[in-house]
């Protein structure tokens, strides 16, 4: 990115902050990738508005990001700009059984809130991490329940600037999977309901619970992406990885979790190249013992 662009760039931001070759290792669960041309913390949607048509008008590329937590960015970066939603976008307002709720809203305060306020449904995130943006575009959840169960609308910027709300009968949500994800629009906000409920002590402990399933059955202590792969229809993908011998396999500073085989883990400032090097191993050892081909969970981007 040249200077004259840098420099147009800072001109029509006054709330929100860029970061020039900015490493995205700061910026994701896994704590690696390379630097991104620009990095620009989001804290005004007139700014972010600017932003999209300053970018359209260059023929710059950009991609946006919310936690950061299923994200495998390459060694070499990302060209263009990255956006990140800031914490002016971090809220929540409750109307009887509905919520309404910022896309930087972490998954962790959503669930604690709803639970408060004894809004049950939401269960089937907790231990999530992440923030909700990032949550709905890729149908989070447990295996019985998914968070666009919920969703009954949101409110979404284009790539050309223009804010448009599109409602339920107008998206589509699948197994980890929403259509708003291709779609390069921007979440402003997120409308939930469907809720029912429920005695706020209950819910907390039912939450207690999930959270224990979670940290047993789930590794902890070094930076990973959770599930790499989603589960096929025949088996959890896991499963598969685990009667394929490959728990405990590692490349360069990355592993497979010994604990459950859908993790890789960054157990020694592993590369991408590491990452991908065996997310390519895996999904061939299972393809050639079951004919099945692993789809990626996470979402890689970036030069590798």
């Amino acid at each position: 990115m040249n200077k004259k662009i840098k420099k147009e760039l800072e001109k029509i931001l006054i709330k929100s902050k860029v970061l020039f070759d900015e490493p995205m290792r700061r910026h994701t669960s896994l704590r690696v990738g390379g630097p991104a041309d620009a990095f620009i913390l989001v804290e005004d949607i007139d700014e972010l508005k600017k932003i999209l048509i300053f970018v359209k008008k260059r023929k710059i590329p950009f991609f946006t990001i919310g936690g950061g937590t299923n994200l495998l960015v390459g060694d070499k970066g990302i060209k263009g700009i990255v956006l990140k939603l800031g914490r002016s976008f971090d809220w929540i307002k409750f109307n009887g059984s509905k919520v309404l709720a910022g896309p930087s809203t972490s998954v962790k305060k959503l669930l604690k809130e709803t639970s408060r306020h004894g809004l049950s449904g939401l269960e089937c995130i907790a231990g999530i991490p992440g923030i909700l943006g990032g949550a709905i575009v890729a149908n989070a959840g447990s295996p019985q329940r998914a968070i666009g169960d919920f969703v009954s609308s949101v409110k979404l910027m284009t790539p050309t600037g223009k804010i448009v709300i599109r409602k339920k009968n107008a998206m589509c949500f699948s197994y980890r999977f929403s259509n708003l994800e291709s779609e390069k629009e921007i979440i402003l906000e997120v409308a939930l309901n469907n809720l029912q409920k429920k005695n706020p002590t209950k819910m907390k402990n039912q939450i207690a619970l999930f959270l224990r399933k979670r940290k047993k059955s789930q590794p902890c202590g070094f930076p990973s992406a959770g599930c790499i792969f989603k589960n096929p229809p025949i088996s959890p993908a896991g499963v598969l990885i685990d009667f394929a011998g490959l728990k405990g396999l590692r490349i360069g500073g990355a592993q497979i979790s010994r604990k459950h085989a859908n993790f890789i883990l960054n157990v020694n400032l592993a590369k991408s190249r590491d990452i991908s090097k065996l997310i390519e191993k895996v999904r061939k050892r299972i393809y050639n013992l079951f004919r099945i081909k692993l789809e990626l969970e996470i979402e890689k981007v970036g030069m590798f």
